[in-house]
């Protein structure tokens, strides 16, 4: 799954024998029968959310500039001012454009 996701041309992972009762091969799959995570699943669950999630906090810099790189996808994005206000935006972000936002609060 490593490889594959560091791949360029691979554009998203289907899994299969994800459940102990419906799995076609053995050892290989992320629940057992009482849905109880085995070893594969916490794997995938470390990867996915804690090593693949962007997940970014930080204040501008003088220009009011605050920058991250992420992965391309679907973010929510949540920008608080010194006084307390708030503004939530959802954004996406695609492979051959410049994927930049800009959030002016009133």
């Amino acid at each position: 799954m490593i490889a594959s996701f560091s791949h360029p041309n691979i554009k998203g992972i289907t899994f299969w024998d994800f459940w102990e009762t419906s799995a076609y091969t053995k050892n290989n799959f992320m629940f057992d029968a009482d849905w109880n995570m085995r070893l594969a699943g916490k794997m995938y669950q470390d990867l996915v959310y804690n090593k693949w999630w962007t997940k970014e906090s930080g204040a501008t810099d003088t220009s009011g500039e605050f920058n991250v790189r992420g992965y391309y996808g679907d973010y929510d994005v949540t920008v608080t001012t010194n006084d307390g206000k708030s503004k939530k935006l959802s954004v996406a972000f695609y492979e051959g454009y410049d994927n930049v936002i800009e959030v002016v609060m009133g």
